[in-house]
């Protein structure tokens, strides 16, 4: 048995997990003055990554003016690293990857470099049944566009023919330091080729919680003490809460086929407990979805038919210290089904899940802590 879920010292869907309220307003408090204010929080949203992104401060070195500037720093870099790892973005990185014809693409921000080595880490992982080269496939079904519908059967087969993470290699070009071609450096350049012309990169199921843990890296590095990371429901907590208790959120229950989002705007299946400077990130088949002909698609695409995955799983929430890590676990644990995927997460000994079943029923891994909701 796994010990009670702490990240501390331990080795996605838009709004799919929620903070609570309570939890939220718990604690918070910048220095303002030496302490003789009230206590303060800073709190701003922004639209980035296709989700609301919230950042909120309950404790943080300076005054609330020093709070404001964090936050919108913290943003700034969110926007920058989504330009860099969006495919939908023309002149990013990933973009010069996407149409450079099978030639090698040199790029000089190791982010990137780690982004594309993390999804191809859990490419590996699930023997090609996640693969991020699903670009084409991405783009056929567009679940994010104004009005998807079904693509023409023959060009889902001809993308498939072309989704093989085996053509992409990364690989660091040695400066004159040496030690800047680390991954996850931001200097250096990184020899990317995806050999296949006809491939395409979508680094969609790991770029979001990368970019959360770099915003929330960048916030300690720069004064926060506390606070809450929350990029379209991959949440990530900075620090522990004041009272020393876990932070609680609450895990939103799954939309149903004939489920309006209204309907389900605040019902919950459960609570999950998170440690300090832990993160917990959510993939469903709920969220991005349409009907044609009375049939449900959702977006989460098995790379073998080019169809939506055919799983058990209506959401899962993966927990633990790195949220760029639990987002592609989290995807590839939908993939996989309740038991594959429950077997996978009891193997790792950093990581643990809530899966909500088709049916409802909650299946949790040994460690987590959950409290089905009343």
């Amino acid at each position: 048995m796994k010990q009670r879920y702490n990240c501390a010292g331990g080795s996605r869907l838009a709004a799919v997990i929620v903070l609570l309220a309570l939890v939220l307003g718990l604690t918070s408090c910048g220095s303002m003055g030496g302490g003789t204010a009230e206590p303060e929080t800073v709190e701003k949203q922004a639209f980035y990554l296709n989700t609301v992104c919230n950042i909120r401060l309950q404790e943080w070195e300076g005054d609330y003016e020093e709070g404001e500037a964090l936050v919108n720093q913290a943003f700034s870099l969110c926007a920058q690293l989504e330009h860099k790892m969006s495919r939908t973005v023309a002149g990013s990185d990933v973009d010069h990857i996407n149409t450079a014809g099978g030639q090698p693409v040199e790029i000089d921000d190791g982010r990137v470099a780690e982004v594309l080595e993390l999804g191809l880490d859990y490419s590996r992982l699930s023997d090609g049944r996640f693969d991020i080269t699903v670009g084409r496939l991405a783009e056929l079904w567009n679940f994010s566009g104004v009005d998807p519908s079904v693509p023409d059967d023959t060009d889902i087969r001809e993308a498939v023919a072309h989704v093989n993470y085996e053509n992409l290699t990364v690989e660091a070009v040695a400066p004159d330091d040496p030690m800047a071609v680390e991954s996850g450096t931001e200097s250096g350049t990184w020899r990317v080729t995806l050999s296949d012309p006809e491939a395409k990169i979508d680094l969609g199921a790991v770029a979001k919680g990368y970019i959360v843990d770099e915003v929330s890296d960048y916030l300690r590095e720069n004064g926060a003490v506390r606070g809450i990371v929350d990029f379209g429901g991959n949440i990530s907590c900075i620090g522990a809460k004041e009272s020393g208790e876990p932070w609680i959120i609450g895990v939103k229950k799954p939309f149903g086929a004939g489920d309006t989002r209204e309907d389900q705007q605040d019902s919950l299946i459960g609570t999950v407990e998170l440690g300090a400077d832990c993160s917990a990130v959510t993939s469903g088949t709920y969220e991005r979805r349409f009907t044609q002909d009375g049939v449900l698609y959702h977006h989460i695409l098995d790379p073998a038919t080019g169809y939506p995955c055919d799983t058990d799983v209506s959401g899962v929430t993966i927990i633990g210290e790195r949220s760029g890590q639990c987002d592609g676990l989290s995807t590839v644990c939908l993939i996989l089904g309740v038991e594959d995927g429950m077997a996978l997460i009891e193997s790792l000994p950093d990581f643990e899940a809530v899966f909500v079943d088709t049916q409802g029923q909650v299946h949790c891994t040994s460690g987590v802590v959950f409290t089905p909701a009343q």
